[in-house]
């Protein structure tokens, strides 16, 4: 984590040293405080969604090219986690749009894999066989190397494989 802070902290720093803008610019035109941006721009501030899609709208470029490690290779995933019903689905659909990107929910990918719902699948295999198929389809999802906006249950990291 520390060294995507690291990235992200040297892009905007460039990006607003390529226009010409102080701290304080930068701050004016996204709405994130002086303090902040500093601690951003030095690799120490763990930065919310919402904020990092200010800062890029500010600077003019997509919120993925911020944090790729590998700017213009490889593709970004945000992931979203959280339980039902905490709006990864709205947030998700909107953030996959403001960043091209596709919006991927992860348990829709297992529903249509197992060919039944998530209710069903527990019902009939348990936790392990759901644990298991979540795995293979977050596999799968990021196999396909494209920029993509994930939704996922929160008990997603409970497992140290996934």
């Amino acid at each position: 984590m520390e060294d995507i802070l690291h990235i992200l902290g040297a892009r905007v720093r460039q990006l607003r040293a390529a226009k010409h803008w102080t701290i304080r610019e930068l701050a004016e035109r996204s709405g994130v405080s002086v303090r902040f941006l500093v601690q951003l721009e030095g690799g120490r501030a763990n930065i919310s969604v919402k904020r990092l899609a200010d800062l890029a709208r500010a600077l003019e470029t997509q919120a993925s090219m911020l944090v790729s490690e590998q700017q213009g290779e490889s593709p970004i995933t945000v992931a979203l986690l959280g339980l039902r019903g905490a709006g990864k689905t709205t947030i998700g659909k909107k953030l996959a749009r403001r960043l091209r990107a596709r919006f991927v929910e992860l348990d829709r990918r297992i529903e249509q894999t197992a060919e039944m719902s998530l209710g069903e699948l527990f019902s009939l295999y348990g936790e392990d066989y759901y644990r298991r198929l979540e795995r293979d389809m977050l596999a799968s999802v990021l196999a396909e190397q494209r920029p993509t906006v994930l939704a996922t249950g929160g008990g997603i990291v409970a497992s140290r494989d996934t």
